[in-house]
């Protein structure tokens, strides 16, 4: 699967998330809640330079990043690997499902994640996993899903971000997160280039913020001290 989308980020704090919620059910922007409210879990990898961070601290307007991706607090869902491409503020997603059949993942080992990889059908997935198959961090956080009745926008908050490191582990590990030391929720509005005006202008009106905010960097500052 591909997709293509411009992606802009605003960050907030926990404490005035509740505020924010309430004034997309009042904006002239009709926010409505689309998908029920899900855990959103990640593995990220990353060569031993960790490459992909340092491009996005840089800022690097083309980068991409690797990613294993499931949802719930098991494996409720499959395994998704993810290839995501920035260039900008616009980004595109590549996803194929791996061949893991484990009910847990804390039982998911490196050699695992190397044989599932090796049998994508995707090229693409293949050779970054080639260049970068460290699992580095795992991120969980709680989203939820909304869109716009006026605007073709959607919109994404997530909150509750955790963080666990994996470097140096021969097994995945999800069972001992560190919380988001500064209590950070993310706002990100995703929409096709052509509503860029609108949403930007949708943005100011409501008083908020345009941040660069990367959880796969906030992850590796809070585990590692990098």
């Amino acid at each position: 699967m591909i997709e293509n989308r411009f992606e802009l980020k605003s960050v907030t704090l926990d404490a005035y998330l509740p505020q924010i919620l309430a004034s997309l059910f009042t904006s002239p922007a009709m926010f409505y809640e689309v998908y029920p409210q899900r855990v959103v879990n990640n593995i990220y990898f990353d060569d031993d330079l960790l490459s992909s961070y340092y491009e996005n601290k840089e800022g690097l307007a083309n980068r991409k990043k690797l990613r294993v991706r499931w949802y719930g607090k098991n494996l409720d869902s499959n395994l998704t690997a993810e290839v995501k491409s920035r260039i900008g503020n616009e980004s595109s997603k590549v996803s194929e499902n791996l061949n893991l059949i484990i009910s847990d993942i804390d039982k998911v080992t490196i050699s695992n994640f190397s044989d599932a990889f090796n049998k994508l059908k995707n090229q693409d997935i293949k050779n970054l996993y080639l260049l970068k198959s460290v699992p580095t961090i795992f991120t969980s956080y709680k989203r939820k899903y909304f869109q716009s009745k006026i605007l073709n926008l959607r919109l994404t908050v997530d909150e509750n971000l955790q963080f666990q490191s994996q470097i140096g582990s021969a097994k995945i590990l999800t069972n001992n997160p560190i919380r988001d030391p500064h209590g950070r929720s993310i706002i990100e509005f995703k929409f096709p280039k052509e509503s860029l005006k609108d949403v930007n202008k949708y943005i100011s009106l409501n008083g908020l913020n345009r941040n660069r905010f990367s959880k796969y960097c906030v992850g590796i500052d809070s585990s590692y001290g990098v």
